[in-house]
């Protein structure tokens, strides 16, 4: 992003949005987005971890999401920071509860939606990148 642009960004006024308003994402729209990277527990079955089913995401897949979703680039240190905060039983990979549940809260904490709206634009317009 150049400088003009990374201003212009900083200035924006952020939208309080009302969770539970139609412009943002729903939970369906959250899991699908979750669905389109997450991996099956099935291929770290050979590694020993007790397992049972369902899909998950590594730190790697979950950092292409959070710069997709926060329009931020290349600021590593933060997305993992992100990864541990999304990650709260510690396995070092997230679930769909955990993300779905993940993206509301920081919404909520961070008093805004677009997070979530912009989850919507991505999986409305069906422009995930895989």
């Amino acid at each position: 992003m150049n400088k003009k642009a990374k201003q212009l960004a900083d200035q924006r006024v952020r939208k309080a949005y009302d969770l539970t308003s139609p412009e943002l994402a729903t939970e369906d729209d959250v899991r699908r987005l979750f669905t389109s990277y997450a991996r099956s527990l099935e291929d770290l079955a050979a590694s020993g971890m007790d397992i049972s089913k369902g899909q998950f995401l590594n730190p790697m897949q979950f950092s292409s999401i959070m710069r997709l979703v926060t329009e931020e680039r290349s600021n590593l240190f933060k997305e993992m920071q992100m990864f541990k905060r999304f990650d709260v039983n510690n396995n070092a990979s997230i679930n769909e509860a955990e993300f779905i549940e993940g993206w509301y809260k920081l919404s909520k904490d961070e008093g805004h939606g677009d997070y979530l709206f912009n989850i919507k634009k991505l999986v409305g317009d069906n422009n995930i990148l895989l």
